[in-house]
């Protein structure tokens, strides 16, 4: 019994964890679309409009001779070249979670202050203030459902390898119906002990 209870722990600790998450590094948009942009519009699922002048978000050659600014992974990112909020929507329109990404300023070489904002249904579910330089930082992800993602920095700004996951639901997952099943098998062996 007790190698029955270990391999279905096992197994549960194998499953969490699992779920749908998507990360965004640019890399797979052009190719090998060398020293350019160009706007993003739909991709993997996504679509990448602003608040700004122009409503897109672009994608560019971060590692190029004329854009040598890096990246996190490979040789692309996001850039918001136009000013205003990036705004990232799922292309069906449902729902998602933010798991986190990188991001630093473009442009200014400088500090700036803003924000993190996810909506859902029009209203603010969650904001967490973010502070840009001139290096890529890493910036966590939070809870909730979310239908879109605002990304308000305050200026021009690089983005890469941003996480974007399924949205989270209240239904019992396999694994923790596993391990609801191992708490019970337990207390039922301790029963049987405390009889014996």
């Amino acid at each position: 019994m007790k190698r029955l209870l270990i391999a279905a722990l096992l197994s549960a600790c194998a499953g969490i964890g699992a779920a749908n998450a998507s990360v965004l590094t640019f890399d797979d948009i052009k190719g090998e679309a060398k020293d350019s942009y160009g706007a993003i519009g739909t991709y993997a699922g996504y679509t990448f409009g602003s608040t700004g002048d122009l409503d897109q978000m672009d994608w560019i050659d971060t590692t190029s001779a004329l854009y040598d600014r890096g990246a996190v992974s490979g040789g692309f990112t996001m850039v918001n070249n136009y000013g205003g909020a990036a705004v990232i929507r799922k292309a069906d329109g449902s729902a998602f979670t933010f798991g986190g990404m990188w991001a630093e300023n473009w442009l200014d070489f400088e500090t700036s202050s803003g924000s993190l904002q996810g909506y859902l249904n029009g209203n603010l579910v969650w904001t967490s203030d973010v502070t840009l330089d001139v290096d890529f930082t890493h910036f966590g992800g939070t809870a909730g459902n979310i239908d879109e993602l605002r990304l308000d920095f305050g200026g021009n700004f690089l983005v890469d390898n941003l996480e974007l996951n399924e949205a989270s639901t209240n239904v019992p997952t396999p694994a923790s119906n596993v391990l609801m099943a191992i708490g019970l098998a337990g207390m039922t062996l301790l029963r049987r002990k405390s009889r014996g």
